[in-house]
């Protein structure tokens, strides 16, 4: 199959924010290296390294249960709640929450690393959301679904086994996939995806990883915008080629063909808020609403056609929010304490030229241009268990 320039475009896009944001850790962290090398440093050593250096250890810790739940914490998402994952089990048994899936087994979670699922092949029988093509076999484990997005666990197999992969600072890898998405919802062609499949090597075979697609990305079709996603849908979702980054050379593709049978999903409404803003200032620039879940923050802005804005969230201690997903708009919570946030709007060209001060320890600097500068600016108070 030929690549397609429209998945093309999309995968050059997501991989640029997941190349921003690891250059904003990889400075950060050079900052602190010498600080705060120690203990800390040292056990996230040993937990990205431990199967890597403990192959026989490794063999012992097949993979039962939720992808989700060991990825997690590596991706800053620590705060899914457990009993609302869905787990994709065996072909004819059905579906199940993977908090009430006890006889699953063990759901070990490395504080850093991803524990080895060497052998869990023969572990377990053939899951009905697997597929195999070229050497490479991709399994959908579980899935958890918010008001903003859905989140896909992916254990992918190589026979050969992977090249030794890139990775930033806490050890974070990514495979770039290309995706056809049917939905029950929406009518014409597939929604044509370039997808982050963000997580880790688990052993030369084995990558467990998290992808993430945002409901804006699949509201667009031939029937025009689709207000509201349903809070029952199904998906259906071909992988036609990925991209491999081994350290240190080019990119791999990989052409192949992984269809997957249809999935319910199913929306979770756990802890999720929508807050109406609804306003503008006399220059156009405003906010429609902002959307809560555990997992994260969306913030929907307003501004004049002719205008490209980046919005800028910042928690109540003035830490600016990361990325969620593969739109500025999205922001991850773990860590934040979003009971008061500050949301400003800021003219995109004049952003990029002050965006590197944010990453300084002394974030006052880029505070101050904010507030001196910023198209618009809201503090909005959010009820959470801080608050």
């Amino acid at each position: 199959m030929m690549n397609s320039t429209l998945i093309d475009n999309k995968i050059e896009e997501a991989y640029g924010i997941v190349r921003e944001n690891a250059e904003k850790k990889k400075r950060q962290n050079r900052k602190k290296r010498f600080v705060q090398w120690g203990t800390v440093a040292a056990a996230m050593v040993v937990a990205i390294g431990f199967c890597g250096a403990n192959p026989a250890l490794a063999k012992e810790l097949p993979l039962i249960g939720s992808v989700i739940e060991r990825v997690q914490e590596l991706l800053g998402f620590q705060e899914i709640p457990t009993e609302e994952i869905v787990t994709l089990v065996p072909t004819g048994q059905g579906k199940c929450n993977a908090g009430e899936r006890e006889e699953a087994g063990d759901n070990n979670t490395g504080a850093i690393g991803i524990q080895s699922t060497e052998t869990s092949v023969e572990a377990t029988e053939s899951t009905q959301y697997q597929t195999s093509d070229q050497g490479y076999t991709i399994t959908l484990t579980d899935y958890y679904t918010t008001n903003q997005a859905i989140f896909l666990g992916v254990k992918m197999e190589s026979e050969e086994g992977f090249p030794e992969m890139s990775a930033d600072s806490d050890g974070k890898s990514q495979i770039m996939i290309a995706t056809l998405e049917e939905y029950s919802f929406r009518s014409g062609d597939p929604v044509h995806g370039g997808r982050v499949l963000l997580g880790q090597l688990v052993d030369k075979h084995t990558f467990l990883g998290l992808v993430r697609i945002d409901y804006k990305s699949i509201q667009t079709g031939d029937q025009g915008y689709y207000e509201e996603i349903p809070e029952e849908m199904s998906l259906q979702l071909e992988i036609p080629y990925f991209f491999l980054y081994p350290k240190g050379a080019s990119k791999e593709t990989v052409h192949g063909s992984w269809k997957f049978p249809e999935l319910s999903v199913s929306q979770s409404d756990k802890e999720m808020q929508v807050i109406e803003i609804g306003e503008t200032n006399a220059a156009g620039f405003g906010l429609d609403r902002i959307e809560v879940s555990p997992v994260e923050l969306t913030v929907y802005d307003i501004f004049p056609e002719d205008h490209l804005v980046m919005t800028v969230v910042l928690d109540k201690d003035g830490r600016k929010l990361t990325y969620a997903g593969n739109n500025t708009n999205e922001l991850a919570v773990s860590g934040y304490d979003i009971s008061e946030i500050t949301v400003y709007l800021y003219d995109y060209d004049e952003y990029m030229e002050i965006k590197g001060l944010a990453l300084g320890e002394n974030s006052s600097a880029f505070l101050e241009i904010l507030e001196k500068n910023a198209l618009y600016e809201k503090k909005i108070s959010i009820e959470t268990d801080k608050s």
